[in-house]
């Protein structure tokens, strides 16, 4: 048996708790969170496991093919923004699991230059802490242009997903640079309904995008 002084001396408990927090930091480094009390890969929703923990793994985990129940709430934003007449794109804001702000592109209701689903959505929210912002995930039933993008870069939200870059592609890439991790679901929903409206009207359609 090796002699080690006290203040040295673990218990092998105390070594699997600490494995576990080694492994629970690594996890959150990697964008993971805690899991029903093991330190794997989290499928929650939420930003931060000092925040919340995950309850048994029932919320879903944000991948290339799953829509959410904050995606559903953009997509039923760009569904109603079509049927006023307008550009079907939707966005929501979510702060700690919670939507704090709903818009969708209105151009053409409001006659706007500007109030496209994104800025639509940030102006509904109202006015916000810098740390709410840093909180937040925004979410998009197609890929932010370069004014939604500049907005979102301004106030340091660090998440976007993406219903869809299939009929239009942001500044993704510079967007990635800035920090912001971005999660593109390229949901077969979100990409019909841009390409019927696409299709139907492409005047109004490239109007909105400068072209």
């Amino acid at each position: 048996m090796i002699n080690m002084p006290s203040d040295t001396r673990f218990s092998a408990g105390h070594m699997v708790l600490s494995a576990r927090a080694a492994g629970h930091r690594m996890a959150v480094a990697l964008g993971g969170l805690c899991r029903s009390g093991t330190y794997a890969p989290c499928t929650s929703l939420s930003t931060g496991c000092t925040r919340q923990r995950c309850e048994g793994g029932a919320k879903r985990s944000l991948t290339a093919t799953t829509m959410d129940e904050f995606m559903r709430a953009a997509l039923h934003e760009a569904k109603q923004g079509l049927a006023e007449g307008g550009i079907p794109i939707g966005s929501v804001l979510a702060i700690d699991g919670t939507i704090v702000g709903r818009g969708r592109n209105r151009r053409v209701q409001k006659g706007s230059a500007i109030l496209h689903a994104e800025m639509d959505c940030i102006e509904n929210a109202g006015r916000l802490k810098a740390g709410d912002y840093q909180r937040a995930v925004l979410y998009s039933t197609l890929s932010p242009c370069d004014m939604c993008s500049g907005a979102a870069l301004l106030y340091n939200i660090p998440k976007i997903v993406i219903g869809e870059n299939t009929t239009f592609r942001g500044p993704e890439d510079y967007v990635r640079s800035r920090g912001v991790e971005l999660i593109i679901l390229n949901d077969p929903e979100c990409i019909k309904l841009m390409r019927d409206f696409i299709a139907a009207r492409p005047q109004l359609w490239n109007e909105d995008i400068g072209l």
